[in-house]
């Protein structure tokens, strides 16, 4: 393997296929900056989330590696419950797992599998909804 963030373009590539539905799919660096800086909407952002190890032994560690997909919705009919925005989000968050879960970006990763998110934000008008994916790869010292 030499560039451990090579998933990032594999499934942004794989995303691509959702752009009917989206009016911009890209990665972030984090969720916070969506939340700061807003683009267009409906939305859809990846964002690298961190790894964590599932086991190892001598010089081969194999590790399930989390990429946070968000999308984000806006409706100014309902600021209260957000009831409009997951009515919009709803079928794009079906959509996206119908994309992702089960595939694998490569050879050198395992298929996506769907963990545990954070809950999603409410903010001015916009909903955040992320769903994370993690993808298992095995990492090599000398």
């Amino acid at each position: 393997m030499s560039n451990y963030f090579a998933a990032e373009n594999l499934i942004l590539n794989k995303l691509d296929n959702l752009n009917s539905d989206f009016k911009l799919i890209t990665s972030a660096r984090n969720l916070q900056e969506l939340q700061n800086h807003p683009g267009p909407s409906p939305a859809l952002y990846l964002i690298y989330d961190g790894q964590e190890p599932f086991m190892g032994a001598g010089s081969a560690q194999i590790i399930d590696q989390s990429w946070l997909t968000v999308i984000v919705v806006r409706s100014a009919r309902d600021t209260v419950t957000g009831a409009f925005e997951r009515l919009e989000a709803g079928p794009l968050i079906i959509k996206l797992c119908e994309a992702l879960l089960g595939w694998q970006p490569d050879s050198q990763y395992g298929a996506l599998t769907i963990k545990t998110a954070p809950g999603p934000i409410y903010n001015n008008g916009l909903g955040y909804y992320p769903v994370r994916f993690s993808t298992r790869l095995t990492l090599r010292g000398q």
